[in-house]
C-alpha cells in the first residue's frame, strides 16, 4: 500500500494505491479523500498497525496558522 498526503485547492487529500499503483477502491471508494476545514494542507502521514492512518499539517485562519492532526 502507498498512501500519499497534500492538499487538493484549499482542502487536505490523500491518495491511497495498491501495489500495482492503481487507486484502491477500498479506500473512501475511490482511493481518494479531501476534507475541508478551511485553508488547509498535510504535512505528513504515518500509517499505525490496526490500519488507521494519522496525518499532521496546518490550518490557516485570519493570517495565523494552527497545528492539524487527523486519524482517519
Amino acid at each position: 500500500t502507498i498512501l500519499l498526503a497534500g492538499s487538493s485547492g484549499s482542502d487536505v487529500a490523500l491518495g491511497r494505491y495498491l501495489p500495482n499503483g492503481a487507486l484502491d477502491p477500498s479506500f473512501d471508494g475511490d482511493g481518494t479523500f479531501t476534507f475541508d476545514i478551511r485553508e488547509d494542507q498535510l504535512l505528513g502521514l504515518d500509517l499505525q498497525t490496526d490500519g488507521k492512518i494519522i496525518t499532521v499539517g496546518a490550518v490557516w485562519e485570519n493570517n495565523r496558522s494552527y497545528f492539524l492532526v487527523m486519524r482517519l
